[in-house]
Parts: structure tokens; sequence; C-alpha cells
């Protein structure tokens, strides 16, 4: 996967290390500010920021002018979520003609988990604790369904809601649709929905084939079926 351009200061280069800051220029895409919520632009370069909570940490990319410290000690975790973090969702068609809907639901943020003396990037696990798995491949529709993972059709858009346990923030995606897509007649007759999540992909700028199976190839995709309703 590509590496995305992103300003490091020394104390943040020295606590994460190189290998940890290449994964996350591998999962971090620069669209809104996680300080001010303004775009960055074609020409700004993100600087990037960590909040450590003791046994995890969020990083997120900033705006320079935004961030006033690239390291802050904050022991409590926020459970509502980041309020500005963007999200993008597609919807793309595997081989054999199953349907995925595909979703980068933190593009500019990451979690980090403690590895060893040092941090590794930790987003998709969060997911997969939620019962998402990196290898469906050889597991049935039944084995690949996700309690509190549900879809719904309606006439204007796919969405896909997550609901987490007590005490965490649930996820909720959704793309529009156009009835005169070939992937609508698919839709319409199926009852269940691939959802894969990813943070390794700028999921709805035109993943091409080779991406997106290299990406499942590396189990940076996080899979779950979903029950597909269909909506008034």
């Amino acid at each position: 996967m590509a590496e995305q351009k992103v300003e490091v200061d020394p104390v943040v280069r020295s606590r994460l290390g190189e290998r940890t800051l290449a994964d996350l220029r591998r999962n971090l895409w620069a669209i809104d500010c996680q300080s001010c919520g303004r775009a960055f632009g074609r020409f700004r370069t993100p600087v990037l920021g960590v909040r450590d909570h003791g046994d995890t940490a969020t990083v997120a990319l900033h705006h320079r002018r935004c961030l006033p410290s690239p390291w802050v000690d904050a022991p409590e975790v926020s459970l509502a979520g980041e309020p500005m973090l963007s999200w993008r969702a597609s919807v793309a068609l595997l081989p054999g003609d199953r349907l995925l809907f595909l979703v980068n639901p933190s593009c500019e943020s990451a979690m980090l988990l403690p590895d060893g003396d040092g941090w590794r990037v930790g987003t998709l696990e969060l997911f997969m604790r939620l019962g998402l798995v990196t290898d469906p491949l050889d597991r049935s529709e039944e084995a690949l369904l996700v309690p509190g993972l549900n879809a719904a059709l309606h006439p204007d858009r796919l969405s896909v809601h997550l609901r987490a346990p007590a005490g965490l923030p649930s996820h909720s995606w959704h793309c529009l649709t156009n009835p005169l897509s070939p992937v609508m007649p698919r839709l319409q007759s199926r009852d269940r929905l691939l959802v894969g999540v990813t943070t390794a992909l700028r999921v709805g700028s035109g993943i091409r084939d080779y991406e997106l199976l290299t990406a499942m190839a590396d189990q940076q995709i996080a899979f779950g079926m979903a029950e597909l309703l269909r909506a008034p």
C-alpha cells in the first residue's frame, strides 16, 4: 500500500519508531483536520498528533497550526467517538459475484495498542473483537454472521449499522445507490451482505481490483456478514 506524506515531530518519531510510523502512513488519509474540522487541502501536509491513554493511544492528523503539542498524555478515553472523523464507503463486486460493502471507518485517525516496548496500529483489531475476521474465504455465510451487524437497502442508499457492546461506540455508515447501477439487481435479490472494514484503502476513490485483492491477501480487511433488510 502507498504511504501518505505526514509530518512527524522528533518526539513522536522516537516513541513510535519507524516501523509503526510506516504502518500509520499506510493507514491514515488526510481529509479533515481532527482539531478544527476543516479540510487539509491539496497542498498541505498534515502533522501527526498522539494522545497517550496509557494502555492505548490515539493518533490523528492535524493542521500544523492546530496542534499545540504533538504528544499529549490523556488518561481518559472518550467513548463518544471522534466527531470530526471522516469515513468513506462504497459497494464493490468481488470474484464469484459476491457483493461487498467496503468502508474505511477512520480516515484521519488510528488506534495504537501496546506491542512489547512499543506500539502497533490496532484499529482493525477493535472491529475483530466485535466478531469480524480477516480470513473469510473458507467460511460459510452463517459462520461470517456478526451479532449486531445489519444492513438496509433504501431507495437512495445502502446503510450498515454495527452495534457495539455497552460502553463502546456503535458505528453507522452508508453509501448512495444508483438505480441504474448493475449492482442494484444483485442487492435487491440478496438477503445478506458481506461487509468489509479497512483503513488501508482510500475507499470511494476508484480502488483498483488488484489493490482490493492485495489488501485482502495481506489481511488488511476485516469481514463480517450482515442481514440485509429492505427499507421502505
